[in-house]
């Protein structure tokens, strides 16, 4: 879940000064950990997350090897309202039941990592409105656009439900370049899996007129790179009996999820 440097938390005092560690270098101050209890038995261990800025991958956050457990909680509370990922505002909530928190290496070597290492009943909430994901692919496109000499003029996002754990994606991009104003509709399908990893597949990209087909074009070579690619939603509760998973769109692209030890 979260860096705590190389030193083991060895009572309540380095414990919130290991979290802090963590949660620092995103814009979470001391007024985000909530401590209920003493080392190493807590009634709740609870980090507000809201504000936090995650720019850059979360790589440094995924545990490794050398698990060592640390200490139980009644209850453990992750969340934020919102939480910034690359400027996309995102509502998370993670909670879960008679826990056991471990420090584990940090998979890139940095040093230790806080996580999870057995839950009896746990749940994961995450959440971003249409509006914000159309606002963030509006961004991107005209930044992308402004160095080809065209401007994006908006951006049109539907999400509509396939099955419990599939979304329907289809994006109308309107663009002017020179004198012409064109549209490129772009659609596919977002797909989850039961260790809530992402994927992209049936990506197509269609332009209206000369300078549409044009754009397309460009685009299409760039889609077979997004199809290969897994985006891992679910590190926080890897290893764990996952239930319940759904992916629900409309006016909010929501993923839940159960979660429990594996017995």
């Amino acid at each position: 879940m979260f860096p705590i440097g190389s030193a083991l938390p060895h009572d309540t005092a380095s414990l919130r000064a290991a979290l802090l560690q963590g949660i620092a270098p995103i814009g979470v101050g001391p007024e985000g950990i909530r401590l209920d209890g003493d080392f190493p038995r807590f009634d709740a261990v609870a980090v507000n997350l809201t504000g936090a800025r995650f720019d850059h991958s979360l790589e440094v956050s995924r545990p490794g090897g050398n698990r060592e457990s640390l200490c139980f909680a009644r209850a453990v509370e992750i969340m934020g309202d919102p939480v910034l990922v690359k400027d996309v505002p995102i509502t998370l909530a993670l909670s879960a039941q008679d826990v056991v928190l471990a420090s584990a290496d940090a998979a890139d070597g940095s040093g230790k990592v806080l996580t999870l290492e057995r839950v009896n009943d746990g749940k994961l909430d995450l959440s971003a409105k249409r509006g914000d994901l159309e606002k963030a692919l509006l961004a991107a496109g005209e930044a992308a656009a402004r160095s080809k000499g065209a401007e994006v003029k908006s951006v049109e996002l539907t999400l509509q439900n396939e099955t419990p754990r599939a979304l329907a994606v289809r994006a109308v991009v309107t663009a002017k370049a020179m004198f012409f104003t064109t549209t490129v509709t772009i659609s596919g399908l977002v797909e989850l899996d039961e260790q809530l990893n992402a994927r992209l597949r049936d990506l197509h990209c269609e332009g209206d007129g000369m300078v549409g087909k044009m754009a397309a074009g460009a685009l299409r070579p760039q889609f077979e790179k997004l199809q290969q690619r897994v985006i891992p939603l679910g590190q926080a509760v890897a290893g764990f009996a996952l239930t319940d998973v759904t992916l629900t769109g409309g006016d909010e692209l929501r993923i839940r999820a159960g979660f429990r030890s594996v017995a």
